[in-house]
């Protein structure tokens, strides 16, 4: 050894080989001949040798550095796997051999070669419990942690109180991201002990506490960490996130505040902090902080991304866009930018912009997420076909993705799939808190689109326990409550589903008040007549419907009664179509071939334009008129007495306009009315070939007033124009949902049906109520247009001071 170590490489191997002449298994002329063959270049043959060394001598310290080294030189080209092998059934409790084995075993077969060899040491050494827990270590470390699960069992199972197994238990369950295995192991694991060689596990015990709502148990996990001096940052933020769990966001920025503290060159922490910032509120100081991480690296793409972000809030376009594009440069596979891009550009330049940047982003972006977001933006444009064909490409690149299977059942139920969407939703996963809130919010979706307002309430409530902190699931909530007749619960859902999302309702103007809002009027208009809703609640409990008709005819001013009449007649199959072939043919048709639509202004942006001319395009043999303000204006005042004029003279917002003049149009003229957000999908001659009196149902069990198709002088219109008239000029407080759109149109038609009961048995020949996904066959009713972000909404004008 003294020659090698001089450098004398012959003097080295004679003395070597004097010495295996002697014994063939000397381990140190064994050793010194690997070496040797190392210096002169043949590392195979170097790893050969201190294989054949260690067996002889398993705890050489030398030959297991020189046999580690020489495996990390060699990669997957060391060879002698077999050799290696036997070395570890030959001394399988030596565990400098069993890691060995490990290494090379990983880089010369792979993980499960390497399972099958530790197997074969388990079983020449059975009893050997550190050989058991080593081998679930390297298990875990090589990606097999249900191995591992396995290997430690029959430990847990023979002393189910030893720490070393429970901690390798609970290691394989951190893998397994199984969190209530990771509470059961490590818990116990580390109720005793604790120091910062446990640290690490025991943030991961606090953080699957949290996922599982124990968060008491979680904070007392993370406690010793906590206490100690040098808390590490990983600790600190998950503090931050039990605190904002709690919604205590005071204390959840204080924690991530500490957290960037002990690693202020962590963008992932800043970012963090800048998250909880800005969810709070303090916008100056969360963009602060994205200008900081930008000043430190120009080239972090989620700090650009948020400072889009910011600049999208107030407004500054340009600067959004330029964030925006400089994000997806610097991660062109990142799905984010691309949608934040295509939403800019929905927002400024219509679908077309927005479809376009889309595309550009799939060429580049991974995963389904940028398919899923077109056919998402493709359905709510219309474009159904195209819609179904994003939606397979992305099944196509990952079917089983979370993402993908939800958008899946949510077109399911939208287009009346609904055994479909209720099979898929039973076959989610529920394992963790989240996966149980998107499984019961989506029970919830299918409910409610059955008008099963009751079982959807109770689906969104369990969801909610699983997501205390969702706006959306408590505005769900209270929307069912409220259409199940209990206004003063349903007005404590909206008032939480607003202070959660407090900040981005008073970053565009907003009101924190339930009542400044779609919902809270219809809360408002339920709750301020308290004896109609005592009636109304206590009709709707009856079996028979004659209560609830009486209920209308008693109260035809109040719209709950109407739409829980019309929940009841949808729940009973009365609103379901009937055949009716004596009305058949032409010669039988009562609404004439006229389609009329309304813009305000003559100007019309693009994105409405390629709308509007859907209707003409698909209907080339009807009439096609669009009126504009000054039109609508003197058509009323020619056709009608001077009352309707007044009326319309009098409405700023043009949405309502349109309601106005809609009816008289019709009232007068017959045909069809389509809101100038509606894409036409095809002829409408088969829709209206028999019946008097079209309309759809939507999600509150309300009627719909976008698109309304009937004969002249229909008595529902007749009534619904003449109150809308009254309302305007009265100068009625109420919404516009109410006093001239949807709510008026439900009232009108219950009315109709409560004053005489053998209407009931007009519904299904002469009225048509269809459902969505009936209706859908024919017109996508509010597609996604460009106007809808301004001023120009008629939700804007009405709920958000800052719309523009």
């Amino acid at each position: 050894m003294k020659a090698l170590e001089q450098g004398d490489l012959a003097a080295a191997a004679a003395c070597f080989s004097a010495v295996l002449a002697l014994d063939p298994v000397a381990p140190r002329a064994l050793y010194g001949n690997a070496e040797l063959a190392r210096r002169r270049g043949d590392s195979r043959e170097a790893f050969s040798l201190a294989i054949a060394a260690l067996s002889g001598d398993p705890t050489h310290v030398g030959l297991h550095q020189l046999a580690r080294a020489l495996v990390k030189e060699l990669g997957g080209e060391t060879g002698s796997s077999e050799a290696a092998r036997a070395l570890l059934l030959k001394h399988p409790s030596v565990a400098n051999v069993a890691r060995l084995y490990c290494i090379h075993a990983r880089q010369n077969g792979g993980a499960e070669v390497m399972y099958d060899g530790l197997l074969a040491a388990m079983g020449a050494a059975p009893d050997d419990d550190a050989l058991r827990l080593l081998a679930a270590q390297e298990l875990i470390r090589a990606g097999l942690p249900r191995a591992a699960k396995g290997v430690v069992g029959p430990l847990l199972a023979a002393r189910p109180d030893d720490r070393a197994a429970l901690i390798a238990a609970g290691d394989a369950a951190l893998a397994l991201k199984d969190d209530e295995g990771t509470v059961a192991y490590l818990g116990p694991a580390l109720a005793d002990e604790s120091g910062p060689a446990d640290n690490r596990r025991r943030i991961m015990l606090a953080a699957a506490l949290k996922r599982l709502d124990r968060l008491d148990a979680a904070e007392a996990a993370l406690a010793p960490v906590l206490a100690q001096a040098d808390a590490p940052a990983l600790a600190h933020e998950q503090a931050g996130h039990l605190a904002r769990a709690r919604g205590d966001t005071a204390a959840a920025i204080g924690h991530f505040e500490a957290a960037v503290g002990a690693e202020p060159a962590s963008v992932r922490l800043r970012m963090l902090l800048m998250r909880g910032l800005r969810d709070v509120g303090r916008r100056a100081e969360a963009a602060a902080v994205v200008d900081a991480i930008l000043a430190d690296d120009p080239n972090v793409a989620d700090a650009h991304l948020q400072r889009g972000e910011f600049a999208l809030a107030s407004k500054n376009y340009e600067r959004a866009r330029e964030a925006f594009e400089c994000a997806s440069r610097l991660a062109p596979a990142d799905a984010r930018p691309w949608q934040r891009l295509a939403h800019l550009a929905g927002l400024t330049a219509g679908a077309h912009a927005a479809l376009e940047i889309m595309a550009r982003g799939i060429a580049q972006a991974r995963g389904p997420e940028l398919l899923l977001a077109q056919s998402d933006l493709q359905f709510r444009r219309g474009l159904d076909a195209e819609a179904e064909t994003s939606l397979r490409a992305a099944e196509s690149i990952e079917p089983d993705a979370a993402a993908v299977r939800i958008m899946r059942i949510k077109r399911a139920i939208a287009t009346g799939e609904h055994e479909r969407a209720r099979i898929m939703t039973a076959a989610l996963p529920a394992d963790s808190q989240r996966q149980r809130t998107v499984r019961h919010d989506l029970e919830g979706v299918l409910a409610e689109a059955q008008w099963r307002f009751d079982p959807a309430a109770a689906a969104y409530a369990a969801a909610a326990a699983c997501d205390a902190r969702s706006s959306s699931l408590q505005e769900s909530l209270g929307r069912c409550v409220l259409m199940g007749l209990d206004p003063r619960r349903a007005r404590r859902h909206f008032a939480s589903a607003r202070d959660l999302n407090r900040v981005t309702i008073l970053g565009r103007g907003g009101s924190l008040n339930p009542s400044q809002s779609r919902y809270g009027a219809l809360v408002n208009d339920a709750w301020c007549d308290g004896e109609a809703l005592a009636m109304a609640q206590q009709a709707a409990g009856a079996e028979d419907i004659g209560p609830l008709l009486d209920a209308v005819r008693s109260l035809p001013h109040y719209t709950l009664a109407a739409i829980a009449l019309l929940i009841r007649l949808r729940h009973a199959g009365r609103l379901n179509p009937k055949p009716d072939t004596e009305r058949e043919g032409e010669a039988n048709r009562r609404i004439p071939r006229l389609i009329h639509q309304y813009w305000d202004t003559r100007l019309v942006p693009d994105d409405v334009v390629d709308l509007m001319g859907s209707w003409a395009a698909l209907n080339p043999a009807w009439h096609y008129r669009r009126l504009d303000r000054n039109e609508a204006q003197e058509y009323l005042r020619a056709h009608f007495p001077p009352n309707a004029a007044r009326a319309f003279r009098r409405l700023r917002v043009a949405a309502q306009q349109a309601d106005l003049v809609r009816l008289g149009v019709l009232l007068r003229e017959g045909g069809v009315y389509a809101d100038a957000d509606d894409r036409c999908l095809a002829d409408l001659s088969q829709l209206t070939a028999r019946a008097s009196l079209v309309l759809r149902q939507e999600h509150l069990g309300s009627l719909a007033n976008n698109f309304i198709a009937t004969a002249p002088g229909h008595p529902v219109v007749a009534a619904a124009f003449e109150l809308a008239v009254e309302s305007i000029l009265r100068g009625d407080a109420d919404s516009i949902w109410l006093s001239t759109g949807p709510g008026l149109m439900s009232r009108a038609v219950a009315t109709y049906l409560a004053a005489e009961r053998e209407r009931l048995d007009e519904i299904g020949r002469d009225l048509l109520v269809l459902t969505p996904w009936q209706m859908r066959r024919f017109t996508a009713p509010a597609c996604q247009a460009s106007y809808k972000a301004s001023a120009k909404s008629w939700l804007n004008q009405e709920f958000n001071a800052r719309a523009s």
